[in-house]
C-alpha cells in the first residue's frame, strides 16, 4: 500500500511539472501547445508498443500440450514465455522451447499459469505503478529537454534538476518492487508443481540464452553447470536494497532514451530469484519432514 501511496504522491507533483511544460510550449507555439504535449507524451508509448509487439500477436507457431496446461510455441527471434491475456493462452518462444527439458517446459508453463493466479490487488497495484512510472518520467524527462534548451540561467537549470531528477529513480524503485513480487510469486507457484531443479534451471538457461541471443547461432551448445544451483549465494537485504538503488538510476533520463530502453527492469535479478525459490524448497521441505535439505538434494529427488 505504501507503494501505491509513493506513486500517486509522485504523480501529484508530477501534474505540477506536466503544467510547467504546458505553459512553456503554450509561449513558444500557443495554440499548438496541446498537440505538441500530446505527441511527446504519445510517441514513448508508441515505441513501447513496437517493441512489445512480439507478444501481442504469434503470427507463426503451433500447438502443445503438457499435463493440464496447453500452449502455443512460437517462431521468433528471441527466447522467452508470456500469458496473453486478451487470449487468455500461453506462449513459448521456439527457441526457447527447442532448449528445454519436458520438466523445465512445464514449470516455465506453472510460471506463467502462476500469473493468472496473482491476487487481484497485487495485480491493480502493478498497473497502477507502471502507469504512474510512465507519466511522472516522460514528465519529467520533457521537461529537462525543454529546460535545457530554452533556458540560459545555468543556476536554475542545475537547481531545477537537482530538484526533480531524483523523482523518476524514486517511483521507479516502486514500480520495479510491485513487479518483482509478482514474478516471484509467479516462481513459486512454478516451484510447487515443478520442483525446484525444473524451474531454477529454466530460468539459468533462460537468462544464458537471452544474453547471447543474438548471437546463439554461434554456438553450438551451451553446457550448464547446475552445481551453482546447489548453493546460491546468500542475499541479504543490503544487497537488495542496493540492487534496487543502482537499477532505480538506470532509467530513461532525457526523452530521447525512452526510444532506446522504454521500460524499467520489470524482472528481479537471476540470484534473488534462485536464491527465494531455493530458500522456498527448504521451507518446504522441513514441513513436509522430509529430515536433511543439503543443497544438492534439491537436484537429486525434485524437477
Amino acid at each position: 500500500m505504501y507503494l501505491l501511496v509513493l506513486a500517486v504522491s509522485f504523480s501529484i507533483i508530477a501534474l505540477f511539472i506536466y503544467n510547467a511544460i504546458y505553459n512553456s510550449l503554450h509561449e513558444l507555439y500557443g495554440e499548438l501547445a496541446g498537440t505538441i504535449t500530446f505527441i511527446l507524451y504519445f510517441i514513448p508509448i508508441v515505441m513501447l508498443l513496437i517493441k512489445e509487439l512480439p507478444y501481442l500477436k504469434c503470427n507463426e507457431g503451433f500447438d502443445e500440450k503438457i499435463n493440464d496446461l496447453q500452449y502455443t510455441v512460437c517462431k521468433t527471434s528471441f527466447y522467452n514465455a508470456w500469458y496473453n491475456a486478451s487470449e487468455k493462452r500461453f506462449y513459448i518462444s521456439e527457441l526457447f522451447y527447442r532448449v528445454l527439458s519436458r520438466d523445465e517446459i512445464y514449470a516455465v508453463m506453472l510460471h506463467e499459469n502462476g500469473h493468472t493466479r496473482i491476487k487481484k490487488w497485487l495485480n491493480i497495484s502493478r498497473g497502477i505503478v507502471t502507469i504512474t512510472w510512465y507519466f511522472v518520467a516522460i514528465t519529467i524527462a520533457v521537461f529537462i529537454m525543454l529546460l535545457l534548451r530554452g533556458n540560459d540561467n545555468i543556476l536554475m537549470i542545475i537547481g531545477l534538476i537537482g530538484f526533480i531528477l531524483p523523482f523518476t529513480p524514486a517511483v521507479t524503485t516502486a514500480a520495479m518492487v510491485t513487479s518483482w513480487i509478482v514474478e516471484h510469486e509467479a516462481d513459486l507457484n512454478a516451484l510447487k508443481g515443478a520442483g525446484y531443479k525444473a524451474i531454477a534451471s529454466s530460468l539459468l538457461k533462460l537468462h544464458v540464452y537471452g544474453s547471447i541471443e543474438g548471437y546463439s547461432q554461434y554456438v553450438e551448445e551451451i553446457r550448464l553447470n547446475l552445481k551453482e544451483l546447489e548453493a546460491p549465494s546468500k542475499i541479504t537485504l543490503i544487497h537488495v536494497l542496493k540492487t534496487l538503488f543502482k537499477y532505480s538510476w538506470n532509467v530513461p533520463l532525457h526523452y530521447f532514451d525512452f526510444i532506446r530502453r522504454p521500460l524499467y527492469y520489470t524482472h528481479p535479478p537471476l540470484e534473488f530469484r534462485i536464491y527465494k525459490l531455493f530458500n522456498e524448497w527448504k521451507h518446504v521441505e522441513r514441513e513436509k519432514g522430509n529430515g536433511s535439505t543439503r543443497p544438492g538434494e534439491a537436484f537429486n529427488d525434485h524437477g
